[in-house]
């Protein structure tokens, strides 16, 4: 789960919230706030906090269900935040390929751009389709 903590945090989330966010990724069911606190080991009071910047983010889903709260990880919104930087990735590899006049180093980074721009497209067919 610390692969999956360490791409969230470097998706720009907080350490909490990928903590959280992780955990209900990899559960088979939505959780309670107790129950994510038993799994992160985070108090209560410090998780509401970032699950509500994670529902706020559209990454987390609140459910109330015979009367209880419920938490839940929308896998679609976490494609899209991935989606979002790889296509910002590209970008920046945009940008600074017009300003490096070091033809090798500028090489490597179109190389690196035309395979990013291929996963990109790929990305967004399977997303279309599914």
């Amino acid at each position: 789960m610390r692969s999956i903590v360490g791409l969230l945090v470097f998706l720009g989330l907080p350490s909490v919230a990928a903590s959280a966010l992780a955990v209900l990724i990899t559960a088979s069911k939505p959780l309670t706030l107790t129950e994510l606190s038993n799994r992160t080991g985070y108090a209560k009071s410090h998780l509401s906090t970032h699950l509500r910047y994670l529902a706020r983010t559209g990454l987390v889903e609140y459910i109330r269900k015979h009367g209880r709260a419920f938490y839940r990880a929308r896998k679609d919104a976490l494609l899209n935040l991935i989606h979002k930087h790889l296509k910002e990735l590209k970008q920046h590899l945009d940008y600074i390929n017009t300003e490096i006049k070091d033809t090798e180093l500028s090489s490597l980074l179109n190389s690196l751009h035309n395979e990013l721009s291929k996963i990109i497209h790929n990305f967004e067919n399977n997303a279309q389709q599914g």
